[in-house]
């Protein structure tokens, strides 16, 4: 979820500094990416005062999107993504912030790591029953055609052993856990797969 808190207000921060890029240990991260996030961001705000037009854009959807948080979860920084052609006419000519964009893009280009999620994987390892929210599930059916997938929104299982692939739930504003919880389901393993993750749920018996 995307509650409007100084937690996500940080993530817009750094993600819009560094890219989706992380490492560890997860200090010298934080560190890193603060140095170099905080210049930024005050840079970007002095320069406001210049480029009003564009300015104007960028600050007023990010305090809309913050005050509309509070009553409904949706401050995280992959929600704001079309704002950072604003945050880059802001910073018009910044040649050093220009090669700052530049070093981090080619980190995440150059490291596998970082890149697209592994269905394949993901894929591979699932057994029936599987649950995922339908209108994200073409990767696995592509992948496991002999899958029945199941619609996570509407989850009511009488299994003993579930799959769920969590997958776009906080974009989507589904608390699955919740919803399992109360069908005394347990979870009792999670395993990624780069950018993926699979849960298995267990119903208690008590």
């Amino acid at each position: 979820m995307g509650p409007a808190n100084i937690k996500n207000l940080l993530l817009i921060l750094v993600k819009f500094t560094i890219g989706r890029i992380s490492f560890y240990p997860k200090w010298a991260y934080y560190l890193i990416a603060l140095l170099v996030a905080i210049p930024l961001w005050l840079t970007l705000f002095i320069r406001s005062f210049n480029q009003r037009k564009f300015a104007f854009i960028f600050w007023l959807s990010l305090f809309i999107g913050f005050i509309f948080s509070i009553f409904t979860p949706m401050f995280q920084y992959f929600r704001f993504l079309y704002l950072i052609p604003f945050l880059c006419l802001i910073l018009h000519k910044n040649y050093f912030y220009t090669l700052i964009f530049l070093f981090f893009s080619f980190i995440y280009l150059l490291n596998p790591s970082f890149h697209r999620e592994d269905w394949q994987s993901l894929s591979a390892s699932l057994i029936n029953p599987v649950y995922i929210i339908e209108s994200v599930a073409d990767p696995i059916k592509y992948y496991r055609p002999d899958l029945k997938i199941n619609d996570l929104k509407s989850i009511s299982s009488t299994e003993s052993e579930i799959t769920v692939i969590p997958y776009a739930s906080e974009i989507h504003g589904l608390d699955y856990r919740q919803k399992l919880l109360s069908q005394n389901y347990q979870l009792i393993k999670e395993t990624s797969f780069r950018e993926l993750k699979s849960e298995t749920w267990q119903k208690s018996t008590d």
